[in-house]
């Protein structure tokens, strides 16, 4: 080989050697890419699962909350009416105090109803209403059967019907709805229930 072309030769090797190299290189990154990808899915794969698991797990406690907070309403609720009662109502311990009764009507079986909380006093039924949220559809709803229960309950005819409506917090927009359809607004007051609007109704 001519001396003059080793040079060239020598350079053309340490090319392509250099070129075998990086091809070598690039096809372990490559490689090492596919592998690092491919765990990549394994992982996203079971953080979805976690994921769907996990709301799964979520919503089931919140609709376990949901139950209980209806409960707890209720629980805080129904002690407090009889005060409510005696203190804007001057009546006594109440005759008879029903916490969610449910009645067929005498005159057609097939219907049912549930009360939620029923106090009668010789003059006076005081039929309440709670709700953990009230909405405005369920005040107009509870406008227009309040007077339902002197149906369920005949032996309580004549007696004057007072519907309360309770929360643990009420708007100023839905105590003012309530007002309009006279229905007592009572909720939380400092450490207690109390009717919100007893001098708008009383005025």
């Amino acid at each position: 080989m001519s001396t003059a072309l080793e040079p060239r030769v020598s350079e053309l090797e340490s090319s392509l050697k250099e070129l075998a190299y990086a091809q070598l290189r690039t096809e372990r990154s490559l490689e090492e890419l596919a592998n690092e990808l491919k765990d990549f899915k394994n992982e996203m794969k079971d953080f979805k699962d976690e994921a769907r698991r996990q709301s799964k797990e979520m919503n089931k406690r919140w609709g376990d909350l949901a139950n209980r907070l209806g409960t707890v309403v209720e629980d805080i609720v129904a002690p407090n009416v009889p005060g409510v009662m005696a203190r804007y109502f001057g009546a006594d311990e109440p005759d008879v105090l029903m916490i969610r009764p449910r009645k067929k009507h005498p005159q057609d079986p097939a219907k049912r109803r549930e009360f939620d909380l029923i106090a009668v006093t010789p003059d006076t039924i005081f039929i309440n209403e709670t709700k953990t949220r009230v909405k405005p559809e369920d005040v107009t709803a509870f406008a227009e059967n309040h007077r339902e229960v002197v149906d369920y309950f005949p032996e309580y005819a004549g007696r004057r019907v007072v519907p309360i409506m309770s929360s643990l917090s009420l708007t100023e927009d839905v105590t003012a709805l309530l007002t309009r359809h006279g229905i007592y607004a009572m909720a939380m007051a400092d450490d207690t229930m109390d009717l919100l609007n007893f001098d708008d109704l009383n005025g």
